[in-house]
């Protein structure tokens, strides 16, 4: 026998770059117009984040900054691909990536991400401790040594 399956539409999750030939200003009727998108397909959008202008880690299409966009949404999962569709045509989005989440309420979504921020904290924290404690000792050896190879250097030329 099948299995029952929920009643609820599946949960994606949409991260998507906006061409850099645009100002922040004018990625928002973009934006707009992927959001219309998602409901006039009978999606509902639960949570969105604008991540603002970032630089990519490789030229995408001779762009070296993008807009990125985060959007969780529920959609029917036949309509799916007319989004992947419309997204791939775009010449205004430059790459984007939908994946299929675990429904999230918004305060959990905005906990989980308070608990990475306060996870990159730390790490940035104990960095910055272990640098201080490595730069005094490993500074004062190197130099002390580029001090005496010059000097050992003079003595062989003056001789």
């Amino acid at each position: 026998m099948a299995k029952n399956k929920s009643s609820q539409l599946p949960r994606y999750e949409l991260l998507y770059v906006v061409s850099n030939k645009f100002t922040g200003e004018e990625t928002e009727p973009i934006a707009q117009k992927v959001e219309d998108l998602i409901t006039t397909n009978d999606g509902n959008i639960v949570y969105r984040e604008n991540w603002g202008k970032r630089r990519m880690s490789y030229p995408i299409k001779g762009f070296q900054f993008g807009y990125y966009r985060l959007l969780e949404f529920d959609l029917p999962a036949d309509k799916i691909q007319e989004i992947n569709r419309y997204l791939r045509l775009s010449n205004d989005i430059l790459r984007h990536q939908i994946i299929k989440r675990q429904p999230r309420t918004v305060e959990e979504i905005l906990a989980a991400k308070e608990e990475i921020a306060k996870r990159e904290a730390k790490i940035k924290d104990g960095e910055a401790s272990v640098n201080q404690k490595e730069k005094p000792g490993a500074s004062a050896e190197p130099g002390s040594d580029k001090i005496q190879n010059t000097s050992t250097a003079e003595k062989t030329i003056a001789a």
